[in-house]
């Protein structure tokens, strides 16, 4: 079995790319190769162990009765510990939000498990603490307990995967090689995973094993360490990121036949914000072959597994806080997503690059100079005006026609035409015209209401892909129109609305990232409302909230003051979009005349300038909301946005008469939401003689009873839910 275990060491460092030749990165290939040794016919230390407790954060380990191993050594100190026996886990999540992202996770919003094996990897002081209190022999773990702990799946859930954020061994090491009480700590017991570690922006991670057999566990909640006491909803963006990057600059040559295959070096700046640091975390796209580094100008030892985002840097000395470093990454590569390396801290900030190219090609970047010709090839620099985390490429042959046109108030539109996308090649194939304009339409609409978009002076429109950047947008001619949808104008009007929510908006966290989808989504229904009276707009919200439905009887609603990657594309989408259409009802004037959405319109307004000219959280959103709508939002925000909703109703009504006039009695049950919910619904009196009396009902989650009139007249029509104000599940009849 020692020659497996050999062989697994081997396959994970062939599965790695790095850069080291010290001593000391020779002895980090070593111990990462011991992190993977096979548990079995190796030495380990076993204790019998009863009634210990260890805390550890937010979580309460108790080992009640059992055997505790302690396995794969680096220097002279373990890293696993496997418990057979008898325990309990008890987790308490302070936050409102993150308990409800548990509950997606695990279909509960607390955690207090009861366990037969416990598998732990650990960093920190774990087995001073055992040692402390009991006395440890030294062995091979007997096969039984061997097969025991490779049943749990604690192996198979902390080795590194590509769709882990993280590089699991590295991170703990890093811990290893720092050794103290707050130190990494990783626990698998049943289908719970926690894990703490110190050096993630937000240090606690609760996930779950949804379905059997899963490589990767479901994070449930994530927090920042118990120190930091930042638990209320609003707050949980007040982020204390490791590090911080203050400017980003590069050299590249492009080639290749789609003219975006890139060579070259990134250059980033990057200021310390933890105490101190010897490691770092950074990130650059798994489609980018790293090819070596520099800090402050010194060769640089780093760790990267294949298809990884992340690197880890063997830092060559200690940083402390506010000092800087000057990165440079050499790298190529091709089919990538976002050009320069990142880390943690979504903050913006201005680009300064370099590029050479092929003639054949016509870039557009933004803060893109005019190009000039050298050495039978292209060049140009790219210097934003605008703070940016990535900067992508578009570029297109000079075969594609440009046909110019200009919004209603005077915004350049360049609409380039492909010669590939025809008629005669695709069967959706939106005609040129209905194309160019059903574009013009869609800006003509955003413009109307937003103003142009912030910082862009003239918009290219490319009729393929879906890469959107200030002052580029690509909107698909290929699309199949159905009846009754918003068919093309919902696609481009939602994809043109990123030139005002798109790639400059500054959020504080990924929390914030649910914003950036959602706007453009309902803005693109708000077009189809007025460009397709009638059916459309409604038929598209009605397919939002049958999925949404569906979504909650799979148990797969989630928070969106999460992080994004944490929801599912469709589900931010579909709920951002219909939290804001909620919103925008709860703002409506029933009273006015006209322009009823005035106040919703101007919330749009304000947070168009807010988002794309400060960092902004969920929290300023809200009071952007509320100062528009005169009233606090609070129970808006915490049911929709921090919260996980969709309430059925089951109403009955009738018609009946009183003092000579006429009254709707209204009776209301509601289900799937707790008794504190509460939400305003619209309601419609159709009248005998056509007209509508509209009224607002705020419903709780325990239901209720309510009149509405009195009326001259019988009424000849009760209608509850109106406009769709709720998302909601409705079932409305004739009460006896």
């Amino acid at each position: 079995m020692k020659s497996l275990s050999l062989a697994l060491a081997a396959a994970l460092l062939l599965g790695s790319l790095s850069y080291g030749q010290s001593a000391a990165f020779k002895k980090f290939r070593g111990d990462y190769a011991t992190l993977d040794q096979d548990l079995l016919n190796n030495e380990c230390e076993v204790a019998a162990v009863s009634n210990f407790v260890y805390h550890k954060d937010v979580a309460t380990f108790t080992f009640s009765e059992g055997a505790m191993y302690l396995l794969r050594y680096v220097d002279n100190r373990p890293t696993t510990a496997i418990f057979i026996g008898k325990g309990n886990a008890l987790v308490d999540i302070p936050s409102h939000v993150e308990r409800q992202g548990l509950m997606y996770a695990s279909g509960d919003s607390t955690v207090n498990s009861t366990f037969e094996v416990c598998f732990m990897r650990i960093g920190d002081n774990f087995d001073l603490a055992l040692k402390d209190k009991f006395t440890f022999t030294r062995q091979q773990m007997p096969w039984k307990d061997f097969n025991l702990a490779k049943k749990s799946q604690g192996e198979l859930h902390f080795r590194p995967v590509i769709q882990h954020d993280y590089d699991h061994y590295f991170e703990l090491l890093r811990s290893v090689y720092e050794r103290r009480d707050d130190g990494f700590f990783w626990a698998d017991f049943n289908r719970y995973e926690f894990s703490y570690d110190p050096n993630r922006p937000e240090q606690v991670l609760v996930a779950y094993e949804r379905e059997g057999g899963d490589l990767v566990n479901t994070k449930g909640a994530c927090l920042q360490r118990r120190e930091r006491n930042v638990y209320e909803d609003g707050l949980m963006s007040d982020i204390v990121y490791p590090t911080t990057i203050v400017s980003r600059e590069g050299t590249f040559d492009l080639s290749g036949l789609d003219g975006k295959t890139v060579k070259g070096h990134g250059d980033v700046r990057i200021v310390v914000n933890t105490d101190s640091l010897k490691y770092l975390s950074i990130f650059l796209h798994y489609n980018l072959g790293l090819d070596s580094m520099s800090v402050d100008g010194t060769p640089t030892e780093y760790w990267r597994r294949r298809d990884f985002n992340f690197i880890g840097v063997l830092l060559p000395k200690s940083y402390y806080k506010g000092d800087t470093l000057n990165v440079r990454m050499w790298y190529d590569g091709r089919n990538f997503l976002g050009l320069l390396p990142y880390v943690e801290n979504p903050a913006r900030t201005i680009c300064k690059l370099n590029f050479t190219a092929p003639n054949d090609f016509v870039y557009l970047i933004p803060g893109m100079s005019t190009p000039t010709k050298l050495d039978g090839r292209t060049a140009f620099t790219v210097e934003t005006a605008q703070p940016y985390n990535q900067i992508d490429i578009e570029a297109y042959t000079t075969s594609f026609q440009k046909f110019p046109m200009t919004t209603d108030i005077d915004l350049p539109l360049n609409i380039l035409k492909s010669p590939h996308i025809t008629k005669k090649d695709y069967d959706c194939f939106v005609p040129d015209d209905q194309y160019r304009s059903g574009v013009q339409q869609a800006f003509n609409f955003l413009g109307a209401r937003l103003g142009n978009p912030p910082n862009i002076f003239e918009v290219s429109v490319l009729p393929e892909g879906e890469l959107a950047l200030p002052g580029v947008a690509e909107i698909t001619q290929v699309h199949c129109i159905n009846s009754n949808t918003g068919g093309f104008h919902l696609v481009a009007a939602s994809e043109a609305a990123r030139q005002w929510f798109g790639a400059q908006m500054r959020p504080a966290s990924e929390r914030e990232m649910w914003l950036a989808d959602a706007l453009n989504a309902y803005l693109g229904l708000m077009f189809v409302q007025e460009a397709l009276p009638g059916a459309p707009f409604y038929s598209e919200l009605v397919q939002r909230r049958n999925l949404m439905d569906s979504v909650i009887g799979r148990n797969m609603d989630m928070p969106l003051a999460v992080e994004a990657s944490r929801i599912p594309d469709s589900l931010r989408v579909y709920k951002g979009a219909w939290v804001l259409h909620m919103l925008r009802n709860v703002m409506l004037d029933l009273d006015a005349t006209s322009n009823k959405d005035a106040r919703f319109l101007k919330f749009l307004a304000e947070a168009v300038y807010v988002t794309n000219n400060t960092t902004f959280t969920n929290a300023d959103i809200q009071k952007i909301a509320e100062k528009h709508y005169g009233k606090p939002l609070d129970w808006f925000f915490n049911e929709w946005i921090y919260g996980r909703n969709f309430p059925e109703y089951k109403v009955t009504y009738s018609i009946t008469p009183k003092d000579n006039q006429y009254v709707v009695n209204v009776n209301a049950t509601v289900s799937r939401v707790g008794g504190s919910f509460q939400m305003p619904v619209i309601t419609r009196v159709e009248l005998e003689d056509g007209t509508s009396s509209f009224g607002r009902q705020v419903i709780s989650g325990t239901g209720g009873s309510f009149e509405l009139g009195p009326f001259a007249s019988k009424p000849k029509g009760f209608f509850f839910n109106e406009f769709f104000s709720v998302l909601s599940s409705d079932k409305v009849g004739k009460g006896k």
